[in-house]
């Protein structure tokens, strides 16, 4: 390969926008590690997924599954890993400071995203101001900031670093045809398949349209055989890179699909993206930077224009428009642009556009640097210029991200002594229920609240992080289950629970109830109004600002018994409200009848086979019970030969031992676990391996990402 025009460049020539990239790449960086606890609602999934990787490492054990949410959950196996598994490990040197080191790692891939963005510009344009411009406009735009640091989409800090990194190594590859870069190819893909399988399905759709440039001028192009063979390689690498995930979800993914709504997300509005001072619309984007987004068009029709440039970067204005639809055109296609993007609001891939803005911007800039009709002072005051107006125009958003972190101690007002007192006693589930509203698909209900007792008291939950189409098929059943005992417990016209809400919280293994009561003064006193059939401990409000939650135990084990398996026709699935549910849960509910004393059912419904009866008695002592990260252990004493249902989510891979020896076991109408007990004291236990292919892909992808980091470090590069 030629000489570029850069290696003749005399190095203080870069200094200057090196120096001025690098301080506003820190000021913009602040965003992310301001003083204070994050707000947002995206936050506590994520915290909770680093939280789970964190405690697996420490103990030794798979991140791959927990046990504490969902009623047992593949947690990190339908959602890419890569920024958990990151997250979880730094935690470790933090002490479990999940929030210090989750800010920590934002800050990190921010500036390293910079570096990359900076490295790849000035492989393309060979001039410091143009890479410098180009890289400052992608870190500043305020939508970058805002929708990580704000909105909490950790996984796309991740994109933003890998994005650069792929082009600039596909760039090398159709220019000189290097192995180094088609390594590199391989691992940066690798590492997107890890990060988000939406972004990488796009990006590769960009690079397709990339395929129509030019190679480099000043380089000796490889032939069209050797770059699609270094392509293909590349792409190889980038299947073992991420088979640890990739290779088990392909496989797994259709089986376990959960029933998702049809649901149209509004899409970014322009008043939004283009005012100034607007604060983040969520679904509505935020604002982009009027001088972000003038310079890129302005760019874009210089290179439209301009014969010389036209052949080679023609294709980034083509994958300018093509993001435009994305983020604009699929919201005009109604449901049929929402399954285009699988369910995700436009203003995600906002994501392209910002990157598209850097490419554009430096290649404006470059031209700029490279005119000869215009005066020798403009090649630098010119650019020198534009940096100063983004900064103006962009910075103060970064800024402003401060007012988005609040106090640590605002999340827990009321529950700590809750917690506190849970944590002395066993409680194998808890429901949390911070409002009575008959409104199945509560955000408070089904995430916030089970997030916190899992961060901060380590309490198993049967709601959990919100994964959409991947959640347990048990939760079409779950979720209107204990949305019907919320609105019980808000409903002042009884005065105990009803044998509905007994059921619902048994055939959930709900062992404790957290919630907010109504607070009557009776003489002179104030009391709580609670519901007849639970235990509750209660304490006066006090003084509190905010009422005081009370807690309940419902006596109720993860444990029922019976004489008697049905089967059971498999129910079709209904909307409610922006969620599917089970069609028949309520008929479920009518139908059994519960013994509380006995933790027994008149019968265990099944999915399949004819009917079984057992001699019995359906009686069951249930002596110690826990649920642990990565399994479910549970003492009983069966008093006869009986089926027993394990309120654990239904999967195949799971695998139960009674006193130590694996046992059979089926999936029950509304996708529990049932299996046959015999009489007498027995220890249950419920875990979950990572199996033959899972841990033969883990082993490869740790193999390949090694082998990668070798041959990228020994490997000659090709200049």
């Amino acid at each position: 390969m030629k000489p570029s025009p850069s290696d003749s460049r005399p190095a203080q020539a870069w200094l200057v926008p090196a120096l001025l990239l690098a301080v506003c790449t820190l000021v913009s960086g602040l965003a992310f590690v301001w003083r204070g606890h994050p707000t947002s609602v995206d936050f506590w999934p994520h915290l909770v997924r680093q939280s789970i990787v964190h405690n697996s490492l420490e103990a030794g054990t798979s991140p791959f599954w927990s046990f504490e949410f969902y009623c047992g959950y593949p947690h990190l196996r339908f959602y890419p890993p890569l920024f958990a598994l990151l997250a979880g490990t730094l935690s470790l040197a933090f002490g479990a400071d999940h929030v210090s080191a989750l800010k920590l790692l934002l800050f990190a891939l921010h500036l390293l995203s910079g570096l990359a963005m900076f490295q790849y510009l000035r492989y393309r344009t060979h001039r410091p101001w143009a890479a410098a411009i180009g890289t400052l406009v992608y870190l500043l735009v305020p939508w970058r900031i805002l929708h990580l640091a704000v909105l909490a989409n950790y996984p796309q800090s991740l994109i933003y670093l890998l994005l650069p990194l792929v082009f600039y190594a596909f760039e090398r590859i159709r220019d000189s045809g290097g192995l180094r870069s088609a390594v590199l190819f391989g691992l940066c893909l690798g590492l997107m398949v890890a990060s988000h399988l939406l972004y990488l399905l796009f990006t590769l759709v960009f690079l397709a349209v990339a395929l129509l440039s030019r190679p480099n001028p000043s380089s000796s192009p490889p032939s069209v055989r050797r770059r699609f063979a270094l392509l293909v390689l590349g792409c190889a690498g980038a299947l073992l890179v991420s088979a640890f995930f990739a290779v088990p979800f392909l496989t797994e993914f259709q089986a376990r699909i959960y029933p998702h709504a049809d649901q149209v997300l509004p899409g970014p509005e322009l008043g939004i993206l283009l005012k100034p001072w607007t604060r983040p619309g969520g679904y509505q984007g935020a604002y982009l930077g009027l001088s972000a987004v003038l310079t890129a068009l302005a760019s874009a029709a210089a290179i439209v224009l301009t014969r010389g440039r036209r052949a080679r970067s023609l294709w980034v204005v083509l994958c300018l428009g093509l993001s435009l639809l994305l983020v604009f055109g699929t919201r005009l296609l109604g449901p049929v642009g929402n399954r285009l993007l699988f369910g995700l609001p436009g203003a995600r891939f906002l994501l392209f556009l910002v990157f598209y803005f850097g490419i554009l911007s430096a290649e404006g800039i470059s031209m700029i640097e490279r005119a000869r009709r215009i005066p020798a002072w403009a090649h630098v005051g010119v650019p020198a210029l534009l940096a100063v107006l983004v900064g103006i125009d962009c910075l103060p958003h970064a800024i402003r991200t401060r007012g988005y972190f609040s106090s640590d101690r605002r999340f827990l007002t009321g529950n700590e002594e809750v917690y506190a007192a849970l944590q002395q006693g066993t409680a194998a589930r808890v429901l949390d229920l911070p409002g009575h509203e008959d409104r199945i698909d509560d955000y408070q209900r089904l995430d916030g609240p089970p997030a916190i007792n899992f961060l901060y008291g380590r309490l198993p939950s049967p709601f959990g992080p919100p994964y959409g189409q991947f959640a347990p098929r048990s939760m079409l059943y779950v979720y209107p289950w204990l949305n019907a005992v919320a609105a019980e417990l808000g409903d002042d016209s009884g005065l105990s629970l009803s044998s509905v809400s007994h059921k619902a919280l048994a055939l959930s293994g709900i062992s404790h109830v957290i919630t907010i009561p109504s607070w009557v003064e009776v003489g002179g006193s104030i009391l709580a109004k609670v519901k007849a059939g639970i235990t509750w401990f209660t304490s006066p409000p006090g003084e509190r600002k905010q009422p005081p939650l009370i807690l309940g135990a419902t006596q109720q084990p993860l444990l029922l018994a019976s004489t008697r398996l049905l089967p059971l026709q498999p129910a079709g699935e209904v909307k409610a409200r922006s969620i599917m549910v089970a069609s028949d849960w309520r008929r479920l509910l009518d139908t059994l009848e519960l013994d509380i004393a006995a933790h027994s059912l008149n019968f265990i419904p099944v999915r399949s086979g004819t009917a079984q009866t057992a001699p019995g008695p359906a009686s069951l002592d249930i002596i110690d019970q826990e649920v642990r990260q990565d399994r479910v252990d549970v003492e009983l004493h069966a008093r006869g030969d009986c089926f027993v249902r394990l309120a654990v989510s239904y999967y195949p891979e799971l695998r139960i031992l009674v006193d130590g020896r694996p046992l059979d076991f089926g999936e029950t109408a509304d996708h529990f676990i049932w299996f046959r007990c015999s009489e007498g004291q027995h220890e249950v236990s419920v875990s979950a391996p990572l199996g033959t292919v899972r841990l033969l892909c883990l082993k490869i992808s740790l193999l390949a990402v090694l082998v990668s980091i070798a041959a990228l470090a020994f490997l000659k590069r090709n200049t």
